[in-house]
């Protein structure tokens, strides 16, 4: 079901059809996603499925927004090659059908635009512009429509800091090509869709996304655990910073409850038959869907793939069944009726559609606690986030978690400290940019 957009989303549709390149940015909740959702139905309504193709970094981004990942749309599947071999090997008599596919597309959507590191947004840009007449290899992918969307003040591309030699994609002279000059335009969306305008989480959150966090909102945050003991909060989202902590902490959950285990083991198809791409293959399942998922009645989990427009990527819930090895019966949280999920297929595929690997797995995971990359995107119900247990060292990192919920009396933190919150420097000169533009 199609959602409302306010004026600045469906000025930010209106632009791309109107030929300009747009980046949609702002806080969390403020929209993108559904921005992103209504460029791609119109997208496909006018140039149809092989018309659009819609990316994301990673495996978890890709599959919020049913799109695909960098690499395997590029085809790349071992090491870290350059723009020129990329297109080298996509020209190869043997990739003819491949390459068909990529001068098919007319609009490309990024989502989640500032975790890609800056050389692969880099590549993607130089392929598509190789892939046009030699008239249009002087505008930016080509001359196609693009949008992108993203904050520059959330979560950044892997090992990418104000020091490192790596940049972010928006912070490519690519990106400034595409989405300024009289090619495209920025759009900071001004709307709120997931904190209500009278709770106070949303002015904290400002605060905090520029780095302007007062002892008092500290306080108020870490007011919010109470005195109870952490197994008091079993019905929320914990987030933690790293795999290991998130699995920690659901295997001691998991523990917790009395009944019986049922083990979950994908079963794997893999069409290609070199080592490499193999154990790429393999790789790129395991950041789709799990090897074996552990579900017991009680269990809280997290719906891993969209079934449906009112149940999405992200929907938490309780298990109150399993039928071993093919479905699951949950109670998702703010529905009425319990909904029985059962195995999916989970598929790599290149960039013409031909499935390279399929993993078959229960869309579910164990979601007492998941990490901030992957609930990246999400609007969480309930959530928790412990600072003292671990880690907290990235840019953006407390600012992306705490963000996920939707509202103080939905969120639970203890032991958050002023040296937790920390911004990113290139994400307050990208918007100090857009201002300066705006005037």
């Amino acid at each position: 079901m199609a959602v409302t957009l306010d004026g600045h989303q469906s000025r930010a549709v209106s632009m791309v059809f109107s030929g300009m390149n747009v980046a949609v940015v702002g806080p969390a909740g403020c929209g993108k996603s559904e921005t992103l959702k209504a460029v791609v139905r119109r997208g496909k309504d006018k140039w149809g499925e092989k018309g659009v193709v819609v990316l994301a970094w990673s495996g978890s981004a890709a599959n919020l927004v049913e799109g695909r990942t960098l690499a395997s749309f590029l085809t790349v599947t071992v090491g870290d090659p350059s723009k020129e071999s990329i297109l080298k090997r996509l020209l190869e008599p043997r990739n003819r059908v491949i390459w068909s596919g990529i001068l098919a597309v007319r609009l490309i959507v990024i989502d989640e635009a500032p975790t890609i590191e800056g050389r692969w947004f880099d590549r993607l840009e130089y392929v598509f512009r190789m892939a046009a007449s030699v008239f249009n290899q002087c505008l930016p992918f080509g001359g196609r429509a693009v949008f992108a969307a993203g904050d520059p003040l959330q979560l950044a591309a892997y090992g990418v800091t104000d020091t490192s030699v790596e940049v972010s994609a928006c912070a490519t002279r690519s990106w400034a090509d595409t989405f300024s000059y009289s090619y495209g335009e920025s759009v900071r969306l001004a709307g709120q869709h997931r904190q209500g305008s009278s709770d106070g989480l949303r002015g904290i959150l400002d605060r905090m996304r520029f780095g302007k966090t007062t002892d008092a909102d500290i306080a108020t945050l870490n007011s919010t655990w109470g005195s109870q003991a952490e197994e008091t909060w079993m019905d929320f989202t914990h987030l933690r910073a790293r795999n290991i902590d998130a699995a920690a902490h659901n295997a001691r959950m998991l523990d917790s409850l009395p009944a019986e285990r049922f083990v979950f083991k994908c079963a794997d198809t893999i069409k290609v038959v070199h080592p490499e791409q193999v154990k790429d293959a393999r790789a790129k399942l395991e950041k789709l869907a799990a090897t074996s998922v552990t579900l017991c009645q009680g269990a809280t989990v997290v719906l891993t793939r969209t079934l449906s427009a009112d149940l999405v990527a992200g929907s938490h819930g309780k298990v109150l069944a399993v039928n071993p090895g093919v479905s699951v019966l949950v109670s998702f949280f703010g529905r009425l009726t319990p909904v029985t999920v059962e195995v999916q297929s989970f598929c790599i595929k290149d960039a013409l559609e031909r499935t390279l690997a399929e993993r078959r797995q229960i869309p579910l995971l164990l979601a007492w606690a998941i990490t901030v990359s992957r609930a990246q995107g999400m609007t969480v119900q309930r959530v928790a986030i412990d600072f003292s247990c671990t880690s907290w060292t990235l840019d953006c990192l407390s600012y992306s978690a705490i963000s996920r919920a939707v509202s103080l009396d939905c969120l639970r933190v203890k032991g958050l400290r002023r040296e937790h919150i920390r911004t990113c420097a290139s994400g307050l000169r990208y918007y100090r940019d857009m201002e300066e533009e705006e005037g």
